[in-house]
């Protein structure tokens, strides 16, 4: 399933502030740039989120409503590392990679002239830290 830009910003705004609370004059000011988005909007994201992430508002696994609060993200990080089994696996790896990219550049070169914009708001035009 394919986010609209505003899901993904607020996404991203609620994992930088997963230690606290956001509430939503708070998310629709960081993702619209203005406070006054419907609630029925940030409804129907929180929806698409919890959709997306395999969450419910029953279970609220990752995405937790708090009452008179906002919304908290509440999955906790998995840090995974990767190590190459053999030197004959890393070779491979490479190899698949090129072949990648290739499919990548052609994908490009057929790329729509409306390439999709990126987030009106600056401060989520970065990855998250």
């Amino acid at each position: 399933m394919r986010l609209p830009l505003s899901s993904v910003d607020f996404l991203i705004h609620l994992i930088r502030n997963r230690e606290r609370a956001v509430g939503r004059d708070e998310l629709a000011a960081s993702v619209w740039g203005r406070c006054d988005v419907s609630e029925v909007s940030v409804n129907h994201v929180v929806a698409r989120l919890r959709r997306v992430l395999g969450d419910s508002a029953a279970e609220q696994n990752a995405i937790r409503t708090l009452p008179r609060l906002g919304y908290r993200w509440v999955l906790e990080p998995v840090v995974e590392e990767f190590t190459f089994g053999s030197e004959a696996e890393a070779c491979a790896d490479d190899e698949h990679d090129r072949a990648g990219k290739a499919v990548l550049s052609e994908a490009a070169s057929d790329a729509p002239e409306h390439a999709p914009q990126p987030s009106r708001n600056p401060a989520f035009r970065h990855r998250i830290a």
